[in-house]
């Protein structure tokens, strides 16, 4: 089984960056998290509102039941975002609960369908920002 926590895409939603002609002040995505919380409720997870993670972008946590998972969202070209498992005993284990293969997978259909979302790819770690096409959903059986 093959699992992409990444994902790159495009979002009509505004990009809240703030740059002045020599640095970039704050990392955009704000609004892009908060789109994604709103999601990740919608599936019934309890999600913190972003915060922003400096360089890394925006992050909150989402939680169902005993699954713990993390979502990061930045802005460079394209919209970029992590939702990992970051439950304790699936780490050590190696492994992803059924929970969290069952949101990550219907918050990718959801996110397919939200109108405010295009061009959605997903990606293991080591293919993020590679240029390399990535896969339509982030759960299949034959990675």
């Amino acid at each position: 089984m093959g699992v992409r926590p990444w994902a790159e895409f495009r979002s009509d939603l505004p990009t809240d960056t703030i740059e002045t002609p020599d640095e970039i002040v704050q990392v955009g995505g704000r609004t892009v998290a908060e789109a994604i919380g709103e999601i990740l409720a919608r599936l019934g997870c309890k999600a913190d509102s972003p915060v922003l993670e400096g360089e890394n972008g925006w992050q909150f946590m989402a939680i169902k039941g005993r699954c713990r998972m993390m979502c990061q969202v930045a802005h460079i070209e394209r919209f970029l975002l992590l939702l990992e498992d970051t439950s304790f005993f699936n780490r050590v284990l190696k492994r992803h609960s059924p929970v969290y293969l069952d949101i990550l997978s219907r918050f990718a259909e959801e996110l397919a369908r939200d109108p405010r979302f295009h061009d959605i790819e997903w990606y293991f770690a080591n293919e993020v920002l590679s240029g390399k096409a990535g896969a339509p959903m982030p759960v299949s059986v034959e990675d």
